[in-house]
Protein backbone atom coordinates (compact mmCIF):
# COMPACT_ATOMS: atom_id res chain seq x y z
CA UNK A 1 0.00 0.00 0.00
CA UNK A 2 1.40 3.69 -1.02
CA UNK A 3 0.40 6.73 0.42
CA UNK A 4 0.89 10.51 -0.59
CA UNK A 5 1.71 12.04 2.97
CA UNK A 6 1.44 15.32 0.80
CA UNK A 7 -2.08 14.88 -1.02
CA UNK A 8 -3.80 12.32 0.64
CA UNK A 9 -5.79 12.63 3.67
CA UNK A 10 -7.46 10.35 6.85
CA UNK A 11 -4.74 7.65 6.79
CA UNK A 12 -3.19 5.99 9.94
CA UNK A 13 -0.46 7.31 11.58
CA UNK A 14 -0.38 5.76 14.71
CA UNK A 15 -0.51 1.90 15.61
CA UNK A 16 2.24 -0.01 13.32
CA UNK A 17 4.42 -2.13 14.90
CA UNK A 18 7.81 -0.84 13.12
CA UNK A 19 8.66 2.25 11.54
CA UNK A 20 11.33 2.17 9.42
CA UNK A 21 12.22 5.75 7.96
CA UNK A 22 14.06 5.50 4.98
CA UNK A 23 13.50 3.66 1.85
CA UNK A 24 16.70 2.84 -0.04
CA UNK A 25 18.29 -0.34 0.61
CA UNK A 26 18.19 -0.94 4.16
CA UNK A 27 14.62 0.15 4.29
CA UNK A 28 13.35 -1.71 1.79
CA UNK A 29 15.15 -4.88 2.43
CA UNK A 30 13.78 -4.80 5.76
CA UNK A 31 10.25 -4.04 5.24
CA UNK A 32 10.26 -7.11 2.72
CA UNK A 33 11.32 -9.35 5.19
CA UNK A 34 7.72 -8.43 7.03
CA UNK A 35 5.94 -8.39 3.81
CA UNK A 36 2.48 -10.85 4.14
CA UNK A 37 2.82 -11.28 7.77
CA UNK A 38 0.91 -10.07 10.57
CA UNK A 39 3.14 -7.41 11.73
CA UNK A 40 2.31 -3.93 10.74
CA UNK A 41 4.93 -1.37 9.30
CA UNK A 42 5.07 1.56 8.08
CA UNK A 43 8.38 2.74 5.50
CA UNK A 44 8.65 6.08 5.28
CA UNK A 45 10.06 7.83 2.38
CA UNK A 46 11.08 11.94 2.51
CA UNK A 47 11.34 11.74 -1.45
CA UNK A 48 8.65 11.02 -3.77
CA UNK A 49 8.43 7.82 -6.23
CA UNK A 50 10.05 9.52 -8.83
CA UNK A 51 13.47 11.91 -8.48
CA UNK A 52 12.51 16.14 -7.86
CA UNK A 53 14.59 19.00 -7.81
CA UNK A 54 12.94 20.13 -4.38
CA UNK A 55 13.42 17.26 -2.53
CA UNK A 56 17.04 16.50 -3.71
CA UNK A 57 17.74 20.05 -2.82
CA UNK A 58 17.61 18.70 1.08
CA UNK A 59 20.94 16.80 0.58
CA UNK A 60 23.14 20.17 -0.10
CA UNK A 61 25.41 20.46 2.62
CA UNK A 62 28.92 22.26 2.62
CA UNK A 63 32.36 20.35 2.95
CA UNK A 64 34.54 21.10 5.01
CA UNK A 65 37.65 18.01 4.89
CA UNK A 66 39.05 16.56 2.03
CA UNK A 67 37.96 17.89 -1.58
CA UNK A 68 34.15 15.77 -2.13
CA UNK A 69 31.81 15.57 -4.65
CA UNK A 70 28.52 18.04 -4.09
CA UNK A 71 26.60 15.92 -1.60
CA UNK A 72 23.10 16.83 -3.52
CA UNK A 73 25.12 14.95 -6.28
CA UNK A 74 26.54 11.80 -5.08
CA UNK A 75 23.04 10.24 -3.56
CA UNK A 76 19.27 10.83 -4.68
CA UNK A 77 16.50 11.31 -2.31
CA UNK A 78 13.07 9.45 -3.58
CA UNK A 79 11.99 6.05 -3.68
CA UNK A 80 14.97 3.46 -4.24
CA UNK A 81 17.00 5.74 -2.74
CA UNK A 82 20.67 5.59 -4.04
CA UNK A 83 20.12 1.86 -5.86
CA UNK A 84 18.62 4.07 -8.49
CA UNK A 85 21.73 5.22 -9.63
CA UNK A 86 23.80 2.18 -7.99
CA UNK A 87 26.70 1.07 -10.51
CA UNK A 88 25.80 -2.71 -9.28
CA UNK A 89 28.89 -3.76 -7.42
CA UNK A 90 28.49 -6.69 -4.90
CA UNK A 91 31.68 -7.97 -2.82
CA UNK A 92 30.53 -9.76 0.15
CA UNK A 93 33.01 -8.36 3.60
CA UNK A 94 35.82 -11.16 3.81
CA UNK A 95 35.86 -12.89 7.16
CA UNK A 96 39.08 -10.29 7.97
CA UNK A 97 36.98 -7.41 7.54
CA UNK A 98 35.31 -7.86 10.96
CA UNK A 99 38.66 -8.94 13.17
CA UNK A 100 40.71 -6.53 15.10
CA UNK A 101 43.79 -5.58 13.62
CA UNK A 102 46.51 -4.57 16.32
CA UNK A 103 47.96 -2.38 13.57
CA UNK A 104 45.34 -0.87 12.44
CA UNK A 105 43.54 1.38 16.02
CA UNK A 106 39.34 1.28 16.29
CA UNK A 107 38.96 -1.91 13.79
CA UNK A 108 36.95 -5.07 14.97
CA UNK A 109 33.08 -5.59 14.57
CA UNK A 110 31.56 -6.85 17.69
CA UNK A 111 30.13 -9.16 15.62
CA UNK A 112 31.73 -12.25 12.71
CA UNK A 113 30.94 -14.09 9.60
CA UNK A 114 29.06 -16.29 11.73
CA UNK A 115 26.20 -13.74 12.27
CA UNK A 116 25.98 -12.70 9.09
CA UNK A 117 27.00 -15.37 6.44
CA UNK A 118 23.16 -16.59 6.60
CA UNK A 119 22.18 -12.84 5.44
CA UNK A 120 25.10 -12.75 2.46
CA UNK A 121 22.92 -15.68 1.11
CA UNK A 122 19.30 -14.59 1.57
CA UNK A 123 21.04 -10.95 0.23
CA UNK A 124 21.74 -13.03 -3.10
CA UNK A 125 18.30 -13.01 -4.15
CA UNK A 126 16.90 -9.72 -3.21
CA UNK A 127 19.78 -8.47 -4.94
CA UNK A 128 18.75 -10.32 -7.88
CA UNK A 129 22.68 -11.75 -8.40
CA UNK A 130 23.50 -15.14 -10.27
CA UNK A 131 23.75 -17.85 -7.77
CA UNK A 132 27.81 -18.23 -7.70
CA UNK A 133 30.06 -19.92 -4.54
CA UNK A 134 31.39 -17.88 -2.38
CA UNK A 135 34.10 -18.34 0.23
CA UNK A 136 34.19 -16.56 4.23
CA UNK A 137 37.27 -16.19 3.00
CA UNK A 138 37.97 -15.64 -0.82
CA UNK A 139 34.52 -14.31 -1.47
CA UNK A 140 32.98 -15.16 -5.21
CA UNK A 141 34.48 -18.18 -6.87
CA UNK A 142 36.83 -17.21 -9.03
CA UNK A 143 36.97 -20.50 -10.87
CA UNK A 144 33.04 -20.63 -11.37
CA UNK A 145 33.44 -17.28 -13.44
CA UNK A 146 36.51 -18.50 -14.96
CA UNK A 147 35.16 -19.93 -18.51
CA UNK A 148 34.24 -16.29 -19.48
CA UNK A 149 37.35 -14.76 -18.48
CA UNK A 150 40.76 -15.47 -20.00
CA UNK A 151 44.08 -16.24 -18.45
CA UNK A 152 45.97 -13.72 -16.71
CA UNK A 153 48.89 -11.92 -18.37
CA UNK A 154 50.13 -10.83 -14.99
CA UNK A 155 51.07 -13.20 -12.12
CA UNK A 156 50.16 -10.92 -9.01
CA UNK A 157 50.74 -13.54 -6.34
CA UNK A 158 54.58 -12.99 -6.21
CA UNK A 159 53.59 -9.24 -5.66
CA UNK A 160 51.29 -10.17 -2.43
CA UNK A 161 48.14 -9.27 -4.35
CA UNK A 162 45.11 -11.76 -4.28
CA UNK A 163 42.57 -11.99 -7.44
CA UNK A 164 38.92 -11.13 -5.78
CA UNK A 165 35.53 -10.91 -8.30
CA UNK A 166 33.27 -8.62 -7.98
CA UNK A 167 29.65 -9.65 -9.37
CA UNK A 168 27.85 -6.67 -10.78
CA UNK A 169 24.04 -6.13 -11.36
CA UNK A 170 22.39 -2.80 -10.52
CA UNK A 171 19.39 -3.69 -8.90
CA UNK A 172 16.75 -0.95 -8.82
CA UNK A 173 14.75 -1.80 -5.16
CA UNK A 174 12.62 0.95 -5.97
CA UNK A 175 11.59 -0.41 -9.08
CA UNK A 176 10.53 -3.64 -10.37
CA UNK A 177 8.96 -6.59 -8.37
CA UNK A 178 9.85 -4.89 -4.99
CA UNK A 179 7.74 -2.05 -5.99
CA UNK A 180 5.04 -4.56 -6.97
CA UNK A 181 5.44 -6.16 -3.68
CA UNK A 182 4.99 -3.42 -0.71
CA UNK A 183 2.43 -1.94 -3.68
CA UNK A 184 0.22 -4.48 -2.90
CA UNK A 185 1.13 -5.13 0.46
CA UNK A 186 -1.71 -5.52 3.48
CA UNK A 187 0.33 -5.33 5.83
CA UNK A 188 3.23 -2.61 4.77
CA UNK A 189 2.91 0.94 4.00
CA UNK A 190 4.95 2.84 1.90
CA UNK A 191 4.11 6.38 2.74
CA UNK A 192 6.43 9.04 0.97
CA UNK A 193 6.70 12.68 0.96
CA UNK A 194 7.06 11.96 4.32
CA UNK A 195 9.91 14.08 5.57
CA UNK A 196 11.20 12.79 9.09
CA UNK A 197 12.30 16.08 10.83
CA UNK A 198 12.78 15.59 14.62
CA UNK A 199 13.17 11.93 16.42
CA UNK A 200 10.80 12.69 19.70
CA UNK A 201 11.77 11.28 22.53
CA UNK A 202 10.17 10.37 26.05
CA UNK A 203 10.93 12.77 28.48
CA UNK A 204 13.25 10.29 30.12
CA UNK A 205 15.23 9.35 27.12
CA UNK A 206 14.73 6.28 27.15
CA UNK A 207 12.61 5.59 24.46
CA UNK A 208 11.49 7.09 21.44
CA UNK A 209 7.58 8.39 21.35
CA UNK A 210 6.99 9.24 17.78
CA UNK A 211 8.79 10.10 14.83
CA UNK A 212 7.59 13.87 13.58
CA UNK A 213 7.38 14.38 9.73
CA UNK A 214 6.87 17.50 8.15
CA UNK A 215 5.80 17.80 4.31
CA UNK A 216 7.33 21.01 1.49
CA UNK A 217 3.55 22.28 2.04
CA UNK A 218 3.57 22.13 5.60
CA UNK A 219 1.62 19.76 6.75
CA UNK A 220 2.72 18.00 10.03
CA UNK A 221 2.41 14.36 11.48
CA UNK A 222 3.65 12.16 14.24
CA UNK A 223 3.72 8.87 13.17
CA UNK A 224 4.16 5.99 16.13
CA UNK A 225 4.73 2.22 16.56
CA UNK A 226 6.47 0.11 18.56
CA UNK A 227 9.89 -0.14 17.26
CA UNK A 228 11.57 2.58 14.66
CA UNK A 229 14.28 1.91 12.92
CA UNK A 230 16.32 4.68 11.19
CA UNK A 231 17.60 3.91 7.44
CA UNK A 232 17.96 7.42 6.21
CA UNK A 233 21.79 7.03 4.86
CA UNK A 234 24.98 7.18 6.10
CA UNK A 235 24.78 10.97 6.66
CA UNK A 236 21.16 11.32 7.09
CA UNK A 237 20.62 8.63 10.22
CA UNK A 238 23.24 11.30 11.67
CA UNK A 239 21.82 14.33 10.88
CA UNK A 240 18.75 13.60 12.22
CA UNK A 241 19.80 12.16 15.16
CA UNK A 242 21.80 15.22 15.84
CA UNK A 243 19.38 17.40 15.07
CA UNK A 244 16.65 15.71 17.10
CA UNK A 245 17.79 17.54 20.40
CA UNK A 246 14.99 17.93 22.76
CA UNK A 247 15.53 15.92 25.01
CA UNK A 248 19.02 15.60 24.73
CA UNK A 249 20.81 18.46 24.19
CA UNK A 250 23.62 16.58 22.29
CA UNK A 251 21.44 14.98 20.12
CA UNK A 252 19.80 11.33 20.36
CA UNK A 253 21.95 8.36 21.20
CA UNK A 254 24.94 11.40 21.00
CA UNK A 255 25.29 10.84 25.04
CA UNK A 256 29.33 10.37 24.33
CA UNK A 257 29.43 12.24 21.26
CA UNK A 258 29.67 9.44 19.17
CA UNK A 259 26.97 10.13 16.50
CA UNK A 260 28.54 11.80 13.07
CA UNK A 261 31.81 10.25 14.26
CA UNK A 262 34.18 7.76 12.05
CA UNK A 263 32.79 8.67 8.92
CA UNK A 264 34.04 6.74 5.97
CA UNK A 265 34.24 6.34 2.17
CA UNK A 266 36.42 4.26 -0.51
CA UNK A 267 38.94 6.50 -1.48
CA UNK A 268 39.59 5.79 -5.15
CA UNK A 269 42.61 7.09 -7.33
CA UNK A 270 42.50 7.16 -10.91
CA UNK A 271 46.46 6.73 -10.82
CA UNK A 272 47.65 6.65 -14.95
CA UNK A 273 48.01 3.59 -17.29
CA UNK A 274 50.05 0.92 -18.97
CA UNK A 275 51.24 1.50 -22.11
CA UNK A 276 51.01 -1.92 -23.89
CA UNK A 277 54.07 -3.33 -25.45
CA UNK A 278 51.80 -4.03 -28.50
CA UNK A 279 48.75 -3.14 -30.45
CA UNK A 280 45.76 -4.86 -29.24
CA UNK A 281 46.64 -6.90 -25.86
CA UNK A 282 44.13 -8.88 -24.52
CA UNK A 283 42.82 -8.18 -21.33
CA UNK A 284 39.62 -9.80 -20.83
CA UNK A 285 40.73 -11.05 -17.69
CA UNK A 286 40.62 -7.88 -16.02
CA UNK A 287 37.75 -5.91 -17.95
CA UNK A 288 34.45 -6.16 -16.99
CA UNK A 289 32.68 -9.24 -18.60
CA UNK A 290 29.13 -10.76 -18.95
CA UNK A 291 28.27 -13.96 -16.45
CA UNK A 292 24.78 -14.96 -16.87
CA UNK A 293 22.28 -11.99 -16.30
CA UNK A 294 25.23 -10.11 -14.61
CA UNK A 295 28.72 -8.62 -15.16
CA UNK A 296 31.81 -9.99 -13.31
CA UNK A 297 35.30 -7.85 -12.67
CA UNK A 298 38.57 -8.71 -11.29
CA UNK A 299 40.26 -6.98 -8.44
CA UNK A 300 43.72 -6.97 -7.27
CA UNK A 301 43.31 -7.18 -3.35
CA UNK A 302 46.94 -7.04 -1.29
CA UNK A 303 47.27 -9.84 1.14
CA UNK A 304 46.43 -10.21 4.60
CA UNK A 305 49.82 -11.39 5.19
CA UNK A 306 51.72 -8.34 3.46
CA UNK A 307 48.86 -5.66 5.43
CA UNK A 308 49.73 -7.01 8.59
CA UNK A 309 53.59 -7.48 7.97
CA UNK A 310 53.83 -3.89 6.38
CA UNK A 311 51.38 -2.32 9.01
CA UNK A 312 48.77 -1.32 5.84
CA UNK A 313 45.38 -0.83 5.93
CA UNK A 314 43.46 -3.24 2.81
CA UNK A 315 44.17 -1.96 -0.32
CA UNK A 316 43.00 -2.70 -4.03
CA UNK A 317 43.43 -2.28 -7.82
CA UNK A 318 41.57 -2.59 -11.25
CA UNK A 319 42.68 -2.85 -14.57
CA UNK A 320 40.24 -1.95 -17.21
CA UNK A 321 40.47 -0.67 -20.87
CA UNK A 322 40.93 2.74 -21.58
CA UNK A 323 38.40 5.23 -22.97
CA UNK A 324 38.76 4.65 -26.76
CA UNK A 325 38.93 8.17 -28.14
CA UNK A 326 35.50 7.92 -30.52
CA UNK A 327 33.77 7.59 -26.90
CA UNK A 328 35.67 10.49 -25.63
CA UNK A 329 34.24 12.39 -28.16
CA UNK A 330 30.77 14.52 -28.04
CA UNK A 331 28.49 11.69 -29.39
CA UNK A 332 30.43 8.99 -28.06
CA UNK A 333 29.96 11.06 -24.70
CA UNK A 334 26.56 11.39 -25.37
CA UNK A 335 25.60 7.61 -25.84
CA UNK A 336 27.30 6.45 -22.83
CA UNK A 337 25.10 9.12 -21.09
CA UNK A 338 21.54 8.25 -22.68
CA UNK A 339 22.54 4.61 -22.32
CA UNK A 340 23.07 5.35 -18.62
CA UNK A 341 19.77 7.41 -18.41
CA UNK A 342 18.02 4.22 -20.22
CA UNK A 343 19.13 1.85 -17.65
CA UNK A 344 17.55 3.96 -14.88
CA UNK A 345 14.05 3.72 -16.94
CA UNK A 346 14.23 7.78 -17.91
CA UNK A 347 15.51 10.52 -20.26
CA UNK A 348 17.93 13.44 -19.22
CA UNK A 349 16.10 16.66 -20.18
CA UNK A 350 18.38 17.64 -23.01
CA UNK A 351 17.62 14.44 -24.93
CA UNK A 352 17.82 17.23 -28.18
CA UNK A 353 20.90 17.86 -27.33
CA UNK A 354 22.33 14.58 -26.99
CA UNK A 355 20.47 13.42 -30.26
CA UNK A 356 22.41 16.06 -32.00
CA UNK A 357 26.22 15.31 -30.53
CA UNK A 358 25.58 11.30 -31.51
CA UNK A 359 24.35 12.85 -35.67
CA UNK A 360 27.59 14.88 -35.25
CA UNK A 361 29.64 12.09 -34.73
CA UNK A 362 28.12 9.63 -36.71
CA UNK A 363 30.37 8.53 -39.23
CA UNK A 364 32.98 7.46 -36.33
CA UNK A 365 30.52 5.99 -34.00
CA UNK A 366 29.40 4.12 -36.75
CA UNK A 367 33.03 3.08 -37.55
CA UNK A 368 33.52 2.05 -34.21
CA UNK A 369 30.74 0.36 -33.90
CA UNK A 370 31.50 -1.94 -36.63
CA UNK A 371 34.86 -2.58 -35.49
CA UNK A 372 33.04 -3.52 -31.96
CA UNK A 373 30.90 -6.24 -33.78
CA UNK A 374 33.58 -7.51 -36.04
CA UNK A 375 36.45 -7.80 -33.47
CA UNK A 376 34.48 -8.43 -30.55
CA UNK A 377 36.29 -5.29 -29.03
CA UNK A 378 38.34 -2.09 -30.02
CA UNK A 379 41.70 -2.19 -30.57
CA UNK A 380 43.70 -1.56 -27.08
CA UNK A 381 47.16 0.09 -26.83
CA UNK A 382 46.27 1.80 -23.04
CA UNK A 383 45.32 0.07 -20.00
CA UNK A 384 43.48 2.31 -17.11
CA UNK A 385 44.66 1.65 -13.70
CA UNK A 386 42.54 2.30 -10.84
CA UNK A 387 43.06 2.18 -6.56
CA UNK A 388 40.91 1.47 -3.84
CA UNK A 389 41.87 2.48 -0.43
CA UNK A 390 39.66 1.36 3.44
CA UNK A 391 40.61 4.14 5.22
CA UNK A 392 41.44 3.46 9.24
CA UNK A 393 38.41 4.09 10.98
CA UNK A 394 38.67 7.94 12.02
CA UNK A 395 36.59 9.82 15.26
CA UNK A 396 38.10 12.92 13.48
CA UNK A 397 36.25 11.70 10.09
CA UNK A 398 32.67 13.11 10.83
CA UNK A 399 29.43 14.60 10.05
CA UNK A 400 28.23 17.75 11.60
CA UNK A 401 25.71 20.33 11.43
CA UNK A 402 25.96 23.56 9.60
CA UNK A 403 23.84 27.01 10.94
CA UNK A 404 22.17 26.90 7.99
CA UNK A 405 18.55 25.31 7.61
CA UNK A 406 16.92 23.27 4.14
CA UNK A 407 13.29 24.47 3.37
CA UNK A 408 12.00 22.07 5.77
CA UNK A 409 13.86 23.71 8.47
CA UNK A 410 16.03 20.83 9.42
CA UNK A 411 19.70 22.19 9.99
CA UNK A 412 22.60 20.98 6.86
CA UNK A 413 25.63 19.17 7.11
CA UNK A 414 28.97 19.68 7.00
CA UNK A 415 31.49 16.72 5.50
CA UNK A 416 34.52 17.12 7.32
CA UNK A 417 36.47 13.22 5.37
CA UNK A 418 39.51 13.00 6.68
CA UNK A 419 41.88 10.09 6.08
CA UNK A 420 45.20 8.62 8.24
CA UNK A 421 48.72 8.13 7.41
CA UNK A 422 48.46 4.55 7.33
CA UNK A 423 46.15 5.29 4.28
CA UNK A 424 48.70 6.94 2.31
CA UNK A 425 51.51 4.88 3.19
CA UNK A 426 48.76 1.34 1.81
CA UNK A 427 48.69 3.94 -1.33
CA UNK A 428 52.00 3.95 -1.77
CA UNK A 429 52.61 0.63 -1.70
CA UNK A 430 50.27 -0.36 -3.93
CA UNK A 431 51.72 2.05 -6.67
CA UNK A 432 55.34 0.19 -6.34
CA UNK A 433 54.08 -3.50 -6.29
CA UNK A 434 51.71 -2.95 -9.57
CA UNK A 435 54.66 -0.94 -11.12
CA UNK A 436 56.53 -3.74 -10.53
CA UNK A 437 54.58 -6.62 -11.53
CA UNK A 438 53.05 -5.35 -14.93
CA UNK A 439 57.33 -4.43 -15.80
CA UNK A 440 58.16 -7.71 -14.77
CA UNK A 441 55.49 -9.47 -17.14
CA UNK A 442 56.26 -8.11 -20.09
CA UNK A 443 52.89 -5.83 -20.79
CA UNK A 444 54.30 -2.60 -21.33
CA UNK A 445 55.10 0.40 -18.73
CA UNK A 446 53.36 1.96 -16.12
CA UNK A 447 52.48 5.92 -16.19
CA UNK A 448 51.55 7.51 -13.29
CA UNK A 449 49.68 10.60 -13.32
CA UNK A 450 49.55 11.41 -9.43
CA UNK A 451 52.12 12.55 -6.85
CA UNK A 452 52.90 9.76 -4.37
CA UNK A 453 54.27 12.55 -2.22
CA UNK A 454 50.67 14.70 -2.46
CA UNK A 455 48.23 12.52 -2.73
CA UNK A 456 45.06 14.21 -1.55
CA UNK A 457 44.69 16.17 -4.89
CA UNK A 458 44.68 13.04 -6.39
CA UNK A 459 41.48 11.25 -3.87
CA UNK A 460 38.27 10.75 -5.24
CA UNK A 461 35.39 9.45 -3.22
CA UNK A 462 33.26 6.09 -4.09
CA UNK A 463 30.29 8.20 -2.79
CA UNK A 464 29.76 5.14 -0.33
CA UNK A 465 28.58 6.91 3.11
CA UNK A 466 29.88 4.63 6.20
CA UNK A 467 30.27 4.81 9.59
CA UNK A 468 28.26 7.44 11.34
CA UNK A 469 26.36 5.66 13.49
CA UNK A 470 29.19 2.78 13.95
CA UNK A 471 28.34 -0.81 15.81
CA UNK A 472 30.31 -1.49 19.13
CA UNK A 473 30.27 -3.08 21.85
CA UNK A 474 30.39 -0.06 24.55
CA UNK A 475 28.72 3.68 23.84
CA UNK A 476 32.28 4.98 24.30
CA UNK A 477 33.03 4.27 20.82
CA UNK A 478 30.08 3.32 19.16
CA UNK A 479 26.64 4.41 18.36
CA UNK A 480 24.69 1.08 18.48
CA UNK A 481 25.14 -2.21 20.19
CA UNK A 482 25.51 -5.62 17.84
CA UNK A 483 21.82 -5.71 17.29
CA UNK A 484 21.68 -2.55 15.61
CA UNK A 485 19.90 -0.88 18.73
CA UNK A 486 20.90 2.39 19.74
CA UNK A 487 22.75 2.40 23.45
CA UNK A 488 20.55 3.68 26.25
CA UNK A 489 17.00 4.01 23.72
CA UNK A 490 15.29 0.55 24.23
CA UNK A 491 13.05 1.03 20.89
CA UNK A 492 14.98 2.74 18.31
CA UNK A 493 17.26 1.11 15.54
CA UNK A 494 19.68 2.07 13.00
CA UNK A 495 19.83 -0.09 9.94
CA UNK A 496 22.46 0.50 6.39
CA UNK A 497 25.60 1.61 6.42
CA UNK A 498 26.36 4.58 8.96
CA UNK A 499 26.60 1.08 11.57
CA UNK A 500 29.55 -0.44 9.61
CA UNK A 501 32.65 -0.50 12.00
CA UNK A 502 34.68 -0.67 9.20
CA UNK A 503 34.23 0.18 5.61
CA UNK A 504 35.93 -2.45 3.58
CA UNK A 505 37.38 -1.66 0.19
CA UNK A 506 34.47 -3.14 -2.11
CA UNK A 507 31.08 -1.61 -2.92
CA UNK A 508 28.98 -1.62 0.59
CA UNK A 509 25.17 -2.60 -0.71
CA UNK A 510 25.80 -6.17 -0.14
CA UNK A 511 26.63 -6.17 3.57
CA UNK A 512 23.83 -3.06 4.36
CA UNK A 513 21.35 -5.62 2.97
CA UNK A 514 22.22 -8.83 4.47
CA UNK A 515 22.43 -6.85 8.20
CA UNK A 516 18.74 -5.12 7.30
CA UNK A 517 17.80 -8.83 7.31
CA UNK A 518 19.58 -9.61 10.27
CA UNK A 519 17.78 -6.77 12.18
CA UNK A 520 14.68 -7.69 10.61
CA UNK A 521 15.13 -11.02 12.42
CA UNK A 522 16.23 -9.31 15.54
CA UNK A 523 12.49 -7.46 15.71
CA UNK A 524 10.77 -10.13 14.90
CA UNK A 525 11.86 -11.85 18.42
CA UNK A 526 10.78 -8.28 19.89
CA UNK A 527 7.49 -7.83 17.98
Amino acid sequence: MFVDVQQEEGFATEDFDICIVGAGAAGIAAALEFEGTATRICLLEAGGLEYSVESQSVYKGEVIGLPYEPLDICRLRYFGGTTNHWAGYCHPFPVMSFQQHDWMPNTGWPIGMDDVVDYYNRAIPLLELPDIPWDPVTGWDLESVRPRLREPRIDLREYDFNERVHVIHPARLGRGEHRQALQGSDNVQVHYNANAVEIGLKEDGGAVDGIRVRTFSGKELTYRARYYVLAASGIENARLMLASNGVMPDGVGNQNDVVGRYFSDHGIIHAGHIVTASEGVDIDLYNQRSFRHADVMIWHESTYESQKELGLAPTAFRMFKALHETMAMPGGESARRLGRFAAQGRMPDDLGGHIANILGDFDELARYGTDWLWNGTAPLSRIELELHFEPLPNPDSRVLLSSERDALGLPRVELDWRITDIDYESIRWVTDACARAVSASGLGRVQWTYDVNDIDPSVVMAKHHIGTTRMSDSPNDGVVDPDCKVFGIDNLYVAGSSVFTTCGWGSPTMMIVALAQRLADHLKTRV
